[in-house]
């Protein structure tokens, strides 16, 4: 099958030089997702995925990106250029894409990011000028984006339901979006290549939180709750995008034990996980995420060699059931309590936990049952 794909996401081997050019990282989560799934639908098909870097002029150290293109085994990735002005930015993407489309995939499926406003306007209109199908991915809801005004949140929301169907995370994604009743099907989550990284062991025992630093994400009560135990030696490792330096270093107040890395590759991240006695994601549940977004990280921890510890969300506690510990509630009392409980665990209660765990990630996440619950389901609806 010949599966155009729409993105943000560039290869995960030039994403560290791409953060060096930008003075506040960007948010690498919608990246990590993108590249794993290209990666995954391409064992069984043949992409070609153009790419609409993420750009901000005030906050890029550059103004212009060239064009370029890649080829690696059965993907080719074609980068757009991207103008410093707006307009003259969007009509080059329209352009651009046209003569990739013309030239290289005329039979083909558009797999496209629903979170983008750009790449929705440009499958859309690549749908139609080709006469192609178009499957949108739903990763979350642009009510969540807090930053987007809620008549540009809304008129996403119309432009994806010109779908002919989609590929969603939750059931309440597929339920905000999918008015008509498209096909669809649900993919909760993909993992990485996890059996090829190796073990950091450059800060000896230690908890780690790596993810989106925003408050309501729980990174601060994780904190909190760090700061009032006894962690028994134990250091307290945050890596990942920060949204407000000032209050970080607030929270951490100088304390030794919290260390702080910032925006790392995601190879780097890996290495981090499974060296660390546990990973946290200590979001709290809250009825919209849990109804429209699948917690990434938590998935990703539980394919790591440490013990997950994990925020309450319905779909992933179905199916990792006891092999991940779950906070009933993401106040700092109640993180710190699990922490010293995880802390007091055995050898062997820790090694069956992680066992089973990547058993449950593996069976339900990786990269070949998700390309081939893809790939069927594209197959039997678009014959």
């Amino acid at each position: 099958m010949n599966i155009i794909y729409l993105t943000s996401a560039i290869r995960q081997e030039e994403y560290p030089n791409f953060l060096s050019l930008w003075n506040v990282t960007p948010n690498p989560s919608n990246q990590n997702f993108h590249y794993r799934l290209i990666k995954s639908l391409s064992l069984q098909n043949n992409i070609t995925v153009i790419t609409l870097r993420p750009y901000n002029s005030s906050n890029c150290k550059i103004k212009h990106f060239d064009s370029y293109k890649f080829e690696e085994n059965n993907t080719s990735w074609n980068y757009l250029e991207v103008k410093n002005n707006k307009v003259l930015r969007y009509i080059s993407y329209l352009k651009e894409s046209e003569k990739i489309i013309k030239n290289h995939c005329k039979s083909s499926i558009i797999i496209a990011d629903s979170m983008n406003f750009t790449i929705l306007q440009l499958a859309n209109k690549m749908s139609k000028k080709f006469k192609m199908p178009l499957v949108y991915l739903l990763t979350d809801s642009p009510h969540n984006i807090s930053f987007l005004k809620k008549k540009r949140q809304d008129k996403m929301i119309k432009l994806a339901q010109q779908a002919d169907a989609y590929i969603s995370l939750t059931n309440g994604l597929d339920d905000l979006y999918n008015k008509f009743q498209k096909p669809s099907v649900l993919v909760s989550g993909i993992l990485d290549d996890y059996e090829d990284f190796t073990i950091s062991k450059d800060h000896g025992d230690y908890l780690l939180f790596s993810g989106a630093m925003l408050p309501q994400y729980g990174v601060y009560n994780l904190i909190e709750a760090f700061k009032q135990i006894d962690h028994k030696n134990f250091k307290l490792i945050i890596a990942g995008h920060h949204f407000d330096k000032t209050l970080l270093n607030e929270k951490m107040a100088n304390d030794n034990d919290i260390i702080f890395l910032g925006t790392l590759p995601y190879q780097e991240i890996r290495k981090l996980e499974n060296g660390a006695f546990a990973c946290i994601n200590p979001r709290p549940f809250s009825e919209s995420l849990d109804k429209y977004s699948i917690p990434s990280k938590t998935i990703e921890y539980a394919s790591s060699r440490a013990v997950t510890i994990s925020g309450i969300n319905s779909r992933l506690q179905e199916i990792f059931r006891d092999s991940i510990i779950w906070l009933d509630d993401a106040s700092p009392k109640n993180i710190g309590e699990v922490i010293e409980q995880t802390l007091s665990l055995s050898e062997n209660e820790r090694n069956a936990l992680v066992l089973e765990a990547n058993q449950k990630a593996k069976q339900y996440f990786s990269k070949i049952n998700i390309c081939e619950k893809i790939t069927n389901f594209l197959l039997n609806i678009f014959k």
